[in-house]
């Protein structure tokens, strides 16, 4: 079976509840989290850290810096990207800090997007607070050299591990016009992680990839190839992992807050 071939995003979504991080804390985590992915791939490499703010406001002329320039004054430059107030647009240290790194290969054609959120340390009866998302660019190609099972597998387990999240999935973005999507839960998908708290709600399905992990999470796959949404055989495994996972997404949302 091959890829897709039609422009598509494929997205990593990871999401865990509020908690306090310093900048000092999360620094070696962000530069934890970028050592890991070059060590899956040698072309995961090449990052540049966007100081947020300069970024926007300068409408994306500046605020971009190689990463590797970065690395020494990793702290201070979180701090700089401190989360801002939506009502008065000022810094405050109580909504967190974002991490956002991006990677261009090939004169742009090879493009991966990483954002991290955390450090939000109120909990919300709504949703998620703090979360990290790794996506490919699809304004050149769809399927480059990055979206593959062994990458985006990889890319998953080292995100929800190394920030303690409480579930992450992967899937393309199409997924959301083409299926009976049900939004930002954490059954529906081409990949699924849950936590070890989550993990013993969940009874694997046979027919789909399942991993037992070392820290006692759970790992599930509708497919070991690059998941697409009009193939019906991915889709069916899909929604076996979608139905295995109904006692983690049928309580009260959001589900990381009973948990962590």
């Amino acid at each position: 079976m091959t890829a897709p071939t039609s422009k598509i995003k494929y997205e990593i979504n990871c999401q865990w509840g509020a908690r306090a991080a310093s900048p000092e804390s999360l620094a070696p985590r962000f530069l934890s989290t970028i050592d890991q992915l070059r060590r899956v791939d040698p072309g995961l490499d090449g990052w540049n850290w966007y100081n947020e703010n300069e970024y926007l406001e300068s409408g994306g002329v500046y605020g971009v810096t190689p990463l590797i320039e970065v690395r020494p004054w990793m702290v201070e430059a979180i701090k700089e990207n401190m989360c801002r107030d939506y009502d008065t647009n000022l810094p405050d240290p109580q909504l967190g800090y974002t991490m956002p790194a991006g990677m261009f290969k090939n004169s742009g054609s090879n493009y991966i997007d990483i954002s991290i959120t955390d450090g939000d340390p109120w909990p919300d009866k709504t949703y998620a607070k703090n979360c990290a998302r790794f996506v490919n660019n699809d304004d050149d190609f769809a399927n480059d050299v990055f979206v593959t099972f062994r990458v985006y597998k990889a890319a998953m387990l080292i995100l929800s591990e190394t920030w303690e999240a409480t579930w992450a999935k992967a899937f393309p973005c199409d997924m959301v016009q083409k299926t009976d999507w049900d939004g930002m839960k954490p059954g529906w998908g081409w990949m699924v992680y849950v936590c070890p708290h989550l993990a013993k709600l969940v009874t694997p399905p046979s027919g789909v990839l399942v991993e037992r992990r070392p820290n006692g999470g759970l790992f599930l796959a509708a497919t070991d190839e690059v998941f697409d949404a009009d193939n019906p055989r991915h889709i069916a495994a899909a929604r076996l992992i979608r139905d295995a996972m109904r006692p983690v997404t049928s309580l009260k949302e959001p589900f990381v807050v009973p948990y962590l």
